[in-house]
């Protein structure tokens, strides 16, 4: 009788792939077999988590070196450590100094005081020992420790084969950031920037330089939060998007921003001729996306992926749509829930969009995403027979309309 020993090496491994992270492990600890088929899949992404202090022993152990856990590990997910997470039982202490937000300098927990001085001890050390690491998610929130971003920072620079990085930074707290202009040769970035009352805006040149070390950049993701912007912070954004119109391979773009104006009226997507993906979510609901959508057709830039909040919904859509075929995914969320404005003819406007998601995309669109969450979201749409054209779209594996 055949056991499960007795399936060919490819397939195990196989199975590992399409199993949760739980299961896989599980699997693993079955059998020493099992462990060492496994293990690259199982360890192929590591988490070195400082918001709880159970975890800070565990940092010991990667700086020892004396587990395989850096041999198969291609991914890394650092979280910095943070007061008032559930293992450190201390308070988070926020101050606010005419108009500013920030932490205590000195440490108010023995407890914090005791596990910043084994991240001090053990962090270069741990972090060297991946050696081929691809991707890097970097979570800066908590209590800063001034040396960390310097530890952090020198380790990603000295990775010659990370390519993929995001860095959170949208914690509330006035402390030193990342120098991101050190930056180079990625392919996939993500940089979400602090929130609204921390200005920094010698990172808005940060980011465009590192945009300017990167030239085969292919995804680019960046989350703005700040509502409006003094005149320095103004030109310094204006260059990361000069920095940004210049990436010549970029594919997936996807933009969190106050408003669309800040995008210089969207001139940085002149020349993005390769783009394929546009997730944009503007929060300024004043914004009118009309051009947008026509700067995308006249450079004839056809997207295949297309996300933005359904009540910017404008008639340039419609016809932006109408202008080509291919499109495979539109995702038309109300995530900030904005009432749809019933003032325009919203019934003409929903005819167009179905009218050219059949007449244009019927054989390409595999998911479609309208959710409208909003008290007068009824009546987007009304008056035509939204089944009719649904119908018709024979490619869809994914339909959601709320």
């Amino acid at each position: 009788m055949a056991i499960i020993n007795d399936l060919p090496l490819e397939l195990v491994q196989a199975i590992g792939t399409h199993i949760s992270l739980s299961d896989l492990r599980s699997l693993r600890f079955t059998c020493k077999h099992f462990d060492e088929l496994l293990a690259a899949e199982a360890l192929a992404t590591i988490y070195v988590n400082f918001t709880d202090g159970s975890n800070i022993r565990h940092l010991m152990q990667l700086a020892s070196g004396r587990n395989k856990i850096h041999d198969f590990a291609r991914k890394l997910i650092i979280r910095c450590l943070a007061p008032g997470a559930s293992g450190l039982d201390a308070p988070q202490i926020r101050t606010d100094l005419g108009g500013t937000y920030s932490y205590p300098t000195k440490l108010v927990n023995r407890q914090i005081e005791e596990a910043a001085g084994v991240i001090s001890e053990y962090l270069p050390t741990a972090l060297q020992r991946f050696l081929d690491l691809e991707a890097v998610e970097w979570n800066t929130h908590g209590f800063d420790i001034p040396w960390v971003n310097t530890t952090v920072m020198h380790f990603l620079c000295s990775r010659a084969r990370l390519c993929k990085l995001s860095i959170d930074m949208s914690r509330d707290v006035l402390s030193p950031f990342p120098d991101i202009a050190r930056l180079s040769g990625l392919t996939h970035l993500t940089l979400i920037f602090p929130r609204a009352h921390i200005r920094v805006p010698s990172m808005f040149l940060g980011a465009a330089q590192a945009l300017r070390n990167s030239p085969q950049l292919v995804h680019f993701h960046v989350s703005l939060q700040q509502a409006s912007y003094t005149s320095e912070e103004s030109a310094n954004l204006e260059e990361m998007y000069r920095q940004m119109g210049q990436l010549r391979h970029i594919d997936t773009l996807i933009l969190r921003i106050p408003s669309a104006a800040s995008l210089n009226r969207v001139s940085a997507l002149d020349a993005l001729r390769s783009l394929k993906v546009l997730h944009i979510y503007p929060e300024d609901l004043t914004v009118d996306m009309d051009i947008l959508w026509k700067t995308l057709q006249e450079h004839n830039i056809h997207l295949k992926s297309i996300a933005f909040n359904i009540a910017y919904m404008v008639s340039a859509f419609p016809d932006y749509l109408m202008s080509y075929s291919g499109v495979e995914e539109l995702h038309l969320n109300n995530v900030e829930r904005h009432w749809v404005n019933i003032s325009n003819d919203v019934a003409t406007l929903a005819n167009n969009f179905f009218q050219a998601l059949v007449e244009k995309h019927a054989i390409t669109l595999r998911v479609l995403e309208m959710n409208l969450l909003t008290q007068e979201a009824h009546h987007w749409g009304e008056g035509i027979d939204r089944l009719y054209y649904l119908e018709r779209l024979s490619s869809l594996v994914k339909l959601d309309i709320d």
